[in-house]
């Protein structure tokens, strides 16, 4: 039986997870409405089938885990702060990325390349924010399968930042070249060193 504190905080994790998942959901039907993409490769289909399963997988077997496991105040506060930290610079970048964002990896009519706001700073930040969000959910699970799950599906993104890159290239040129020589990928550190490295 979970005592009030930790009622409280799993009521709140579910709550912002769910709200989480209801927003993007929401934010993928409004861009299909807007934009006619290609269809996607086979491999990214795959990978987002994948990403999809392993998502399922550490969210329901992290609220499984809260619910059963002795709360952990400490461990709670650290993942949900990850949590939290992740979805808001998912906020950020779904709006710096406009109408160009897509859930599978495609090229559609009248892309651009974003190159502003937080894609200023690195290539692939919503592919950084799931991993982090989700190394969140680990830390309040505290389970060693759930971290698995999560290794899986960080290797997963790191293959799908390849595609990514590839594809722009493929579309972009000279332009998404440079572009990817000037900004990292994932690591915002390079950027912050290079900034001060020039003052």
């Amino acid at each position: 039986m979970m005592d009030t504190q930790h009622l409280i905080a799993f009521a709140l994790f579910v709550a912002l997870t769910v709200g989480r998942q209801v927003q993007y959901a929401a934010h993928q039907a409004q861009h299909r409405r807007l934009n006619l993409p290609q269809p996607p490769r086979r491999a990214d289909q795959i990978g987002s089938a994948l990403l999809a399963i392993l998502y399922s997988v550490i969210w329901l077997g992290t609220i499984y885990a809260l619910y059963i496991n002795e709360f952990a105040v400490g461990w709670y506060v650290a993942g949900l702060s990850l949590l939290i930290v992740g979805v808001i610079v998912r906020l950020k970048a779904l709006r710096d990325l406009g109408r160009n964002y897509s859930h599978e990896a495609v090229i559609h009519a009248n892309h651009q390349l974003v190159t502003n706001g937080i894609y200023g700073w690195i290539r692939h930040p919503l592919n950084l924010t799931l991993v982090i969000e989700l190394l969140g959910m680990v830390l309040v699970a505290r389970e060693l399968w759930i971290l698995i799950a999560w290794a899986c599906l960080t290797l997963v993104e790191i293959r799908r930042t390849r595609l990514e890159d590839k594809m722009l290239l493929e579309a972009f040129g000279d332009k998404a070249k440079h572009y990817q020589q000037t900004v990292p990928s994932v690591n915002v550190f390079v950027h912050l060193f290079r900034g001060l490295r020039c003052q």
